[in-house]
C-alpha cells in the first residue's frame, strides 16, 4: 500500500493503476488459493510483490480473507505449510547437489 505522503503527489489516475493492479493481483492470488485449496508458489510470489508495491502483510491478509471467505488463521496455516513444503523442495535439490543444508531454526 503506498504511503498518503505519496499518493497526494501523484496523479489520480496513476493511484487508479497502481490500486487496481492490486486488486487484479490479490484477486489472482484468491483464485489460486481457491481453486488447489493451499497457497500456491504463484501465490506467494504475488504477496512478496504487493509487499514490494508498499502493501503491508496485514492489508494483503484483509484482502485475501474478504475474497476468498477464509478466516486469517486459515490463511496463515496454509503459508505456514506451503513455507515448509518449499523449504523441502529446495532441500532436496541441495541435497541432490551434493550440499547438506541446515534445518530453518539453524540457519543464519
Amino acid at each position: 500500500m503506498l504511503t498518503p505522503e505519496y499518493l497526494d503527489q501523484l496523479p489520480d489516475s496513476v493511484i487508479a493503476l497502481y490500486q487496481q493492479a492490486e486488486m487484479d493481483i490479490l484477486k489472482d492470488m484468491a483464485r489460486r488459493i481457491l481453486s488447489v485449496g493451499e497457497m500456491t508458489s504463484t501465490a506467494e510470489y504475488q504477496m512478496r510483490r504487493l509487499e514490494a508495491m508498499g502493501a503491508s502483510r496485514e492489508y494483503i491478509m484483509q484482502m485475501l480473507s474478504s475474497l476468498t471467505r477464509k478466516t486469517r488463521q486459515e490463511l496463515q496455516h496454509m503459508m505456514i505449510k506451503a513455507g515448509a513444503k518449499t523449504l523441502a523442495e529446495d532441500d532436496e535439490i541441495y541435497r541432490a547437489a551434493g550440499k547438506d543444508p541446515k534445518p530453518v531454526s539453524q540457519s543464519p
